[in-house]
């Protein structure tokens, strides 16, 4: 709709700032962006008309969620027992980052079948905390944990197979199927830089 293209243009020219910076360019708005937006260096950072920084990507996303159209769709569902699904779904997948970044991190490849085994256990634990039919989450619905964790699904899926030849998604249906959903909304396709 033209209210959703209104809230992407921002997204899509902020993209447009990082094309043909130098590594010092990157850096000096890195440490611009810490002294004041968020000391920590952590994105997303959104402000409010009052001036308040909101940090960490699901709970801006929550955020935006709530201070959106309120007769548009919503990322949290109003149904408690949908809600507690969602927020299982996100703790679930949660549990799969350590063993992700504990696999890309490794030093010592004689334990990555190992770590892959327990990326493969926690990936599962997740799937069956989501709804068996598709294409999101809890079903036919986007909500907040398919906004969680297409991003992470996405970025460990290149990394895993790049730097570990390991296929997060391989034998993940499920995670196949929503990284695939999540990409295919105009507000992905607007914003990816791959």
């Amino acid at each position: 709709t033209a209210a959703n293209q209104v809230s992407l243009d921002p997204v899509v020219k902020v993209n447009s700032v990082w094309a043909g910076k130098s590594v010092e360019e990157l850096n000096s708005m890195k440490e611009a962006y810490k002294r004041d937006l968020n000391p920590s260096g952590e994105v997303p950072t959104v402000v409010t008309a009052k001036g308040e920084a909101i940090f960490e990507s699901e709970i801006s996303a929550e955020f935006m969620d709530a201070i959106g159209d309120p007769a548009g769709p919503k990322l949290v569902p109003e149904d408690p027992v949908e809600m507690a699904k969602m927020r299982l779904a996100m703790k679930r997948f949660g549990d799969t980052l350590g063993p992700c970044y504990q696999l890309l991190t490794n030093q010592d490849p004689t334990k990555d079948q190992e770590l892959i085994a327990g990326i493969k256990t926690s990936m599962d634990k997740w799937a069956s905390s989501l709804s068996q039919t598709g294409p999101y989450c809890l079903g036919e619905r986007l909500s907040l944990a398919d906004i969680h964790v297409a991003p992470f699904l996405h970025r460990l899926q290149i990394a895993l197979q790049y730097w570990r030849g390991f296929d997060l998604l391989q034998g993940q249906a499920r995670a196949a199927e929503i990284a695939a959903a999540v990409k295919a909304l105009p507000a992905w396709s607007g914003t990816d830089l791959s």
